[in-house]
């Protein structure tokens, strides 16, 4: 990555209070900001548990589908199966 695109990610990050840089000579030094991580980090907690739920969810019911499917071709090939002589 090169230097004007990091320092524009760097940038983003200082106003939105993730970091706090400083100049310590030639090297700027950030710190992480704990408290707003935190805050993000409960966010992505909710997030992913709703995700998880919803896939949970959609897993339920596909493998349901597929034991539909499942029976219904059993009673079919059983059906084909009583029909030939």
């Amino acid at each position: 990555m090169a230097l004007p695109s990091f320092l524009k990610h760097v940038q983003v990050l200082e106003r939105s209070g993730c970091i706090a840089t400083r100049k310590v000579g030639r090297t700027r030094v950030c710190t992480l900001e704990p408290r707003v991580v935190v805050v993000a980090e409960d966010w992505l907690r909710r997030e992913r548990a709703d995700w998880e739920a919803r896939t949970d969810r959609l897993e339920h019911f596909v493998l349901g589908e597929l034991a539909e499917l499942g029976q219904g071709q059993a009673s079919d090939a059983s059906a084909d199966r009583e029909d030939t002589p």
